[in-house]
């Protein structure tokens, strides 16, 4: 499974990039599945089939609740990503995020070691999201990630 994943700070559009990729896969693809996710429900998980492959999305990456990690949501999407059989899997992970005032910090080590157990038969490819020029590349990582899929 080749996994590309967008690294940065919360709000730094990691969701809206992961969207604008889905909807853009989705307009020669075939949806398989899709479920909202959050506790707003702005982040999802989605299947999709184009060209003959199967494109896992998992979108959460900001947990908004301290009970939870930024971990605990890429484990999540990895083993949706294989139960799926998955060829790819698009997802994000928050290297900080923000709950009542309070900044947690995660290291990149952390995201590395969860992955770990999927490198041996993974290719993958980390994006990371510049944390104050994010809105600049937008159009540009879209397209990086569209053309790693494309791969």
């Amino acid at each position: 499974m080749k996994i590309i994943t967008l690294v940065g700070k919360d709000r730094t559009w990691k969701t809206t990039l992961i969207k604008s990729v889905y909807n853009e896969i989705l307009k020669e693809g075939l949806l398989l599945y899709y479920e909202s996710e959050g506790a707003d429900n702005q982040d999802f998980k989605a299947l999709i089939k184009w060209n003959d492959k199967i494109i896992a999305f998992c979108s959460i990456g900001d947990p908004a609740d301290p009970k939870h990690i930024p971990s605990e949501y890429i484990l999540r999407g990895l083993v949706f990503a294989s139960k799926k059989e998955a060829d790819i899997l698009v997802n994000a992970y928050s290297k900080s995020f923000r709950y009542e005032n309070n900044i947690e910090e995660f290291s990149y080590e952390t995201y590395e070691s969860i992955i770990s157990v999927y490198k041996n038969n993974s290719l993958y490819i980390p994006i990371k999201i510049d944390d104050n020029a994010f809105r600049e590349q937008f159009d540009e990582n879209c397209n990086r990630i569209i053309e790693e899929i494309s791969k």
